[in-house]
């Protein structure tokens, strides 16, 4: 990640690609938040995120203490209108799922017009680990 971030910055111009590479690897990599800290970057340097960073930093946010962070993202999803891409609302179910708010994740899924196996997995899975079997 030194070499990747030495790169980045010595860039004259990012585009949306180089962002998601950086935002991916930190995630990859296990630093969620400068992973956050870098899609913040890439908001003031007027970069328009794409699914493709969203569903990134979704792989970023788990546990009880970033389901706040989740419903932050979420609200970018819907401003930014990429709600409609499948994969992407996978993610964001399974990040709520895996935040303990299998609720959320819940009314997520049944407001997909069109469902698919990637969500309903995430769905199921979020049930088994809270325990929720009926």
């Amino acid at each position: 990640m030194e070499n990747a971030c030495y790169i980045f910055e010595s860039m004259s111009k990012r585009d949306v690609v180089s962002w998601n590479a950086m935002i991916g690897g930190y995630v990859v990599q296990g630093f969620a938040d400068d992973a956050l800290r870098l899609i913040c970057s890439m908001l003031r340097a007027g970069m328009i995120p794409d699914s493709f960073t969203f569903g990134s930093i979704m792989k970023a946010l788990v546990g009880g203490s970033s389901l706040m962070k989740v419903i932050q993202i979420h609200g970018f999803i819907i401003q930014l209108g990429c709600e409609s891409h499948t994969v992407l609302i996978g993610s964001l179910i399974d990040a709520y799922a895996k935040c303990g708010s299998v609720r959320i994740a819940d009314q997520i899924y049944e407001s997909m017009l069109k469902k698919d196996t990637i969500a309903c997995v995430a769905l199921i899975t979020g049930y088994a680990r809270e325990g929720i079997y009926s």
